[in-house]
């Protein structure tokens, strides 16, 4: 009997379903479609987490701003006052009373708000993502910072889903080129927010990173200038530290520490007046020469009456006074045990006027 047949049937595979392995690769291929696709999703909601946090956070600076608003205008200081609201509206044109209260310090200062003027658009006719882009990398090769960001949000609005690497990339350069602009110049808080948005598409390089640290220690120094010049003195000195040669510190520092020094004389404590006179005297006056050495005298006397005067005074007992006999004792007060027992001293129930005790 031949048995081809047999070995032909044998050696032949089952047509009637998928092998073992092609099953395996199904499902692998599933597994790494679905795993994509939930990357993906995090990815995105990382992203909208991260807005989220950098639009909360920015909503408490303006909170802030607003309170040193506040505290400005209580000390006469209406133009850094009217600084700070007009950042707030510019960020949030629907801040609570921002717009009103813009418009009366105007007023008050005779400040007319420019005529608003209309510029062309620079956004293309034709609603095509591809073309934004194209647009987009054209005006970053222009450094035209404020277009780029502006084709970024129409894009978004267009397809968010459109080429999202690339116009993250040149966000984040827009953002970050833009902030330093702003705040090597006179637009220091909203060249931090900048920042702190690029820092949400990538970490910020080290330029980046100390120009926003010079910043926030800037507004924290004139923030209370000529209100609190403790606070002032801290924070314009460890910007002096690390950059004192960012726009006026080193002249701000000087005269926030001799305004220090003479209010702490005034209340006595002249040690701390005595190094305050001695840091300005020390400090480099830069390369325009604008700062004068603190007068040695202001030093020496500080000095001097540092070891006069100590700070806080000694209260010390007259030993010549006369006792109130109408004083009443202090039942918690401890007695001293040095204190010598007078055998002459009339009992306190035998004095004029003291109470007689009930049998």
């Amino acid at each position: 009997m031949s048995t081809e047949p047999l070995e032909t049937a044998a050696n032949e595979p089952d047509r009637n379903g998928p092998s073992t392995s092609r099953l395996a690769l199904l499902f692998a291929g599933g597994l790494l479609i679905v795993l994509a696709i939930a990357g993906w999703i995090g990815y995105r909601s990382g992203q909208d987490l991260q807005v989220s946090h950098a639009q909360a956070t920015l909503a408490a600076g303006l909170e802030v701003q607003w309170r040193l608003a506040e505290q400005d205008l209580a000390a006469g200081r209406d133009r850094f006052a009217l600084q700070r609201i007009e950042y707030i509206v510019s960020v949030d044109p629907a801040y609570p009373g921002a717009a009103e209260r813009l418009a009366l310090l105007r007023a008050d200062l005779a400040i007319t708000q420019p005529v608003a003027t209309i510029t062309p658009t620079r956004r293309p006719v034709a609603a095509d993502p591809a073309a934004i882009l194209a647009d987009m990398q054209r005006y970053a090769d222009e450094q035209n910072w404020d277009a780029v960001i502006d084709e970024a949000a129409h894009l978004r609005t267009l397809d968010r889903e459109f080429e999202p690497r690339t116009v993250d990339q040149l966000l984040y350069q827009a953002l970050r080129n833009r902030g330093l602009e702003r705040i090597k110049g006179d637009e220091v808080e909203l060249g931090i927010a900048d920042l702190d948005y690029a820092a949400l598409f990538a970490p910020l390089d080290q330029e980046a990173l100390s120009y926003r640290e010079y910043g926030r220690m800037y507004l924290a120094g004139i923030g209370n200038y000529g209100l609190n010049w403790a606070r002032a003195v801290s924070a314009l000195s460890e910007l002096y530290a690390i950059g004192p040669y960012y726009k006026d510190a080193n002249r701000l520092l000087y005269n926030a520490l001799v305004a220090y020094g003479a209010e702490l004389e005034a209340i006595g404590d002249n040690c701390s007046a005595a190094e305050q006179f001695r840091f300005a005297s020390e400090m480099d006056a830069g390369a325009d020469g604008y700062l004068q050495a603190t007068p040695f005298a202001a030093v020496a006397t500080a000095d001097v009456n540092c070891l006069l005067t100590p700070y806080p005074p000694v209260s010390t007992i007259d030993p010549n006074a006369t006792p109130d006999p109408n004083a009443t004792p202090d039942p918690g007060a401890t007695p001293d045990p040095n204190a010598t027992f007078d055998p002459n001293a009339t009992p306190l129930t035998e004095q004029p006027g003291a109470a007689t005790p009930t049998p």
